[in-house]
């Protein structure tokens, strides 16, 4: 025969549904990871960062940068790709970014003093989606408008979820 729900089924499905999608949305977007782009005076280059598949790194400097990427991983500009000479230049990863992105400052021998980073770079699975403690070091926001914006956005994102959650054990 036919299967029947009861309300109070449909009601759980729906509920669990709404998670789902509520917890798929709040990643959708990517984060974004906010560079401190400048020439380390202590280290042998700057510490590399990891990212998903959606998030966009923005590189902040003061005085005179430029960002590259380097796809010979080196201070090596063979086939470098601009990305920006201003600060607040952006980088939004995509899939073919998975595995490891190297960026650079190209300006004078601003790389090889150790102005150079090494980002990892991993698909968007279920298990990226949930923010780890080291992504959520690597974000550090800074106070702009945009930072605001995606601040309400995750706030509203995670009480959607929340609720939804209660709603899913309650009923």
């Amino acid at each position: 025969g036919t299967t029947h729900f009861t309300p109070m089924t449909n009601m759980r499905l729906f509920c669990f549904g709404f998670s789902l999608v509520a917890l798929f949305l709040s990643h959708v977007e990517g984060a974004n990871i906010d560079v401190n782009w400048f020439v380390p005076t202590d280290a042998d280059s700057l510490p590399s960062r990891t990212a998903v598949v959606g998030d966009t790194m923005t590189f902040n400097w003061i005085n005179y940068h430029d960002v590259y990427i380097h796809p010979s991983f080196t201070c090596a500009q063979a086939g470098r790709k601009m990305v920006g000479a201003s600060s607040g230049a952006s980088y939004s990863f995509t899939e073919a970014d998975v595995g490891e992105v190297v960026f650079a400052c190209d300006v004078s021998v601003h790389c090889e003093s150790g102005q150079i980073m090494r980002v990892t770079v991993s698909a968007m699975s279920m298990d990226t989606m949930a923010p780890t403690p080291t992504t959520m070091e690597t974000m550090m926001p800074t106070a702009t408008k945009e930072t605001s914006a995606s601040s309400a956005y995750s706030i509203i994102t995670g009480l959607l979820i929340g609720v939804s959650f209660l709603l899913t054990i309650s009923v």
